[in-house]
């Protein structure tokens, strides 16, 4: 388990990332996004799924069709959406392998 110190770091680094990517999705920063309460839904995320993961998941919370994007959402909704994440992404590596092994087969015929 990480230290406090790096926990608070990490957490602080996912609110960057989250205030970020809010930024770019609306092109404003969030008007009613308090950093120092928002820090314990992060550090929440960071302990559930980790630092790695919990960065997918706010990228992958921001191309949703889900409106506004609040912090409040994701901290409640946040293990829901690791699981459509880790879906989608074992998804595209099954199409990208049956691609791959298509491509295969046609240069067989072909060749």
């Amino acid at each position: 388990m990480a230290s406090q110190a790096t926990l608070n770091k990490q957490a602080n680094a996912l609110i960057t990332l989250f205030v970020q990517q809010y930024t770019e999705h609306y092109n404003k920063a969030p008007s009613d996004f308090n950093r120092y309460k928002s820090k314990w839904g992060f550090l929440a995320m960071l302990e559930d799924l980790g630092y790695e993961l919990s960065q997918e998941v706010i990228k992958y919370y921001f191309k949703t069709g889900r409106q506004g994007h609040g912090a409040d959402f994701l901290f409640h909704n946040y293990e829901k959406i690791a699981g459509f994440y880790k879906e989608r992404t074992e998804d595209e590596e099954r199409r990208r392998i049956l691609r791959e092994e298509t491509r295969k087969r046609v240069e067989g015929l072909n060749g």
